[in-house]
């Protein structure tokens, strides 16, 4: 590994950052932002690494300012080279940030400095999943044939569409409120070898219309899983070429601790009953007798019954996986090829060969490509079933998983068990510039050895910027020492949560953050805190979106929002709206999961520690992140109380209070809780409701 303490041949775009972000320089002049050492630390060396096309790790702790110090250096040598730079996020609240906030200030700040005025005329856009897109022309190829492929509430949800169609801008199905029947989106979205930018004219079509304005931006914004998505789909550059997505990109990825775990969810196979069920209907529905066979005047009934059989041989195929393996199980490894047999994949294999014949005799053209689009899509169904069967895949996992409510759906998955090696040649590897960033990709603020090992990023250079909040005057960490033991009685544990929950919110003027680890054990804890604070407003994850619970709990300044696993991440609140966050568990992945159960056997195989090195680590990022919600900016006062005993009584306890921000901490138990939080919110000056 690289340190970046050595120094860099000096050049034009990393002085130019240099001036911008100094002392009394140019971002302070115009627009009077205070100076960041560490802000100009990230910019120079964001822009050395575009310049030089070389790759850069950087830990900026929050308040660094980190999204300007990429933006800034991207948008400038992404004017002067003439090369797109693409900016990938996680959350959507990062991208509406930079998209909202950031770059239009950027902008502003350009117009009114001489020195940058040349690259004002910068030019954005968003790089979405063509699925999300509506694309006119099957809008009205779908209106033409409703009576042949849609039942009537089906016609119904289209006349919404079509009515939506009418007024919306962008085409994008997240405007649509409610989502639409996914079954009706399938026949109108851009998904399609019918959508392309020789049939579809960009003034008609949303996507063409999108895709042309990506190809011509300077800034790209998207997220991870589209980049994982479409890398894994070889939709992305060949390996012979320079650039990571496009010939030529730069990259900066933004959230960067959480790549390891998305890369894997897209480099594996996800193959579901509900699926499969969901793609055969599109050709055929026996219950409606509607589907796109119905407009193929040649189908004869044979042809009808091929998707009866597969429909048949998809259900009794999970049915019979439901009963040998799931009765007793949420999920269970496949460690032997031949697992199951090959009776759907037959089905299905004989339903591609109609598929094939019919578009072959079609005289249809558009008729003709939406056949061989459902008989790709069959096809690869078929390959992954028999991937996942055969367990072909060297150093992946392969397992069963049910869910849904009454837990009828079935997923076969599979994932590599380590994505190190994936992320060095199609990232690393590439020949350009690439940064990842974000506050946490180190386990103590000191060393980034774990995250590097875990994205094959040994070719980077490294750099660890502290964040600049004064934690010992603003901030206090309140540690549990009377918890019950996680083996005891699960509702004497809820009425714990409950019970500290109720006694701590009740006393900080300001909202409060409770982050959990269980889903279940969340629900449990909601309904006695809706009997315990009935004039409170109490936002639980899965009672509405996150976006819509963000929006209730901002706009409270005194509500409780309850959440699980997307909650410990992304939630960027300054101010009294959120004062207290507090930490239920300590937050250790299931190790019964198959995935982390592989990678843990892979460890032990190498005569490693799996605790030290997988489970421990994983765990203390978490812990980082969920404590990194309180204090947003230097004004922001609070308390982060942390209620696992663990965290005292185990020897790893330490690991995870030296890798906080805090200088100051406090014991309580379930006897002292109200006099403790009350001399630590006098501590740092914060009003209580008492």
């Amino acid at each position: 590994m690289i340190s970046l303490e050595q120094n860099f041949s000096s050049s034009h775009i990393p002085d130019l950052c240099e001036d911008i972000f100094c002392q009394d320089g140019l971002l302070q002049k115009f627009l009077n932002f205070e100076y960041r050492n560490a802000q100009k630390q990230m910019a120079y060396f964001c822009a050395q690494a575009f310049e030089a096309d070389d790759s850069l790790l950087f830990e900026a702790g929050t308040g660094v300012g980190k999204s300007l110090a990429y933006l800034i250096p991207a948008i400038i040598s992404a004017v002067e080279s003439k090369r797109q730079v693409f900016i990938s996020t996680h959350t959507i609240s990062l991208q509406e940030q930079i998209i909202k906030k950031d770059l239009p200030l950027i902008r502003k700040f350009f117009e009114n400095c001489d020195e940058l005025k040349k690259y004002t005329s910068f030019t954005e856009a968003i790089l979405i999943g063509k699925s999300n897109y509506l694309c006119t022309k099957r809008l009205f190829k779908a209106i033409a044939e409703k009576s042949d492929i849609f039942n009537s509430a089906e016609t119904q949800e289209l006349e919404r569409i079509v009515e939506w169609s009418t007024i919306t801008k962008t085409g994008l199905v997240d405007e649509l409120n409610p989502p639409p029947n996914p079954q009706v989106w399938d026949w109108v979205n851009a998904q399609s070898s019918l959508c392309t930018s020789k049939k579809c004219a960009d003034s008609d079509c949303f996507y063409q219309a999108a895709k042309r304005a990506v190809s011509r931006a300077d800034i790209v914004i998207l997220n991870h899983s589209l980049v994982f998505s479409l890398m894994a789909s070889a939709q992305s550059v060949n390996s012979e070429t320079r650039g990571i997505l496009f010939q030529d990109d730069l990259f900066v990825f933004d959230e960067a601790h959480l790549l390891p775990d998305i890369a894997s969810e897209h480099f594996g196979i996800s193959v579901s009953d509900y699926s499969i069920i969901r793609e055969l209907h599109k050709i055929y529905n026996p219950k409606f007798k509607k589907g796109l066979l119905c407009k193929v005047k040649s189908a004869t009934v044979y042809d009808k019954d091929s998707v009866l059989t597969a429909i048949a041989a998809c259900e009794e195929f999970f049915n019979s996986l439901r009963k040998k393996y799931l009765l007793n199980r949420q999920t269970v490894a496949l460690s032997a090829p031949e697992w199951a047999d090959t009776v759907l994949c037959n089905a299905l294999n004989n339903l591609k060969q109609i598929l094939e014949s019919l578009a072959m005799r079609s005289n249809d053209e558009s008729l003709t490509a939406e056949l061989k689009d459902v008989a790709r899509t069959v096809v690869s169904i078929s390959l992954s079933l028999e991937d996942a069967i055969f367990l072909s895949t060297n150093n992946f996992v392969y397992w069963l998983e049910k869910s849904g409510k009454d837990g009828n759906i079935t997923t076969i998955s599979s994932a590599p068990i380590n994505v190190a090696s994936i992320l060095r040649e199609k990232i690393f590897s590439k020949g350009v510039g690439v940064i990842m960033t974000s506050a946490t990709l180190s386990l103590d603020g000191k060393s980034m050895d774990n995250f590097v090992s875990q994205v094959g990023g040994e070719i980077a250079q490294v750099q660890i910027c502290q964040s600049p909040f004064d934690y010992a005057k603003n901030a206090r960490m309140l540690l549990c020492s009377d918890s019950p033991d996680l083996d005891n009685n699960k509702r004497m544990s809820v009425n714990f949560l409950a019970e500290s929950i109720f006694n701590m919110s009740s006393l900080v003027d300001g909202g409060t953050l409770v982050l959990f680890t269980n889903y279940s054990e969340l629900k449990s804890t909601a309904e006695i805190l809706r009997e315990l604070l009935p004039n409170k407003k109490i936002l639980v994850q899965g009672e509405k979106s996150r976006t819509q619970l963000m929006e209730e709990f901002k706009a409270s300044e005194n509500s409780l929002l309850l959440g699980t696993d997307s909650f410990w991440t992304g939630i960027d609140i300054k101010g009294k709206t959120l004062s207290l966050v507090i930490i239920t568990r300590l937050p250790f992945s299931n190790p019964d999961h198959p995935l982390l159960a592989a990678k843990i056997d892979a460890i032990l195989q190498a005569n490693g520690n799996p605790f030290a090195e997988i489970s421990l680590p994983q765990a203390i990022i978490k812990m980082r992140q969920g404590a990194g919600r309180l204090i947003r900016s230097h004004a922001d006062k609070g308390i982060v109380a942390i209620l696992d005993k663990r965290i005292l009584t185990k020897a790893y306890g330490k690991d995870f209070i030296s890798s906080l921000p805090f200088t100051k901490f406090e014991r309580f138990c379930k006897n002292d809780i109200k006099e403790k939080l009350l001399s630590a919110l006098n501590e740092i000056g914060f009003d209580s409701q008492i």
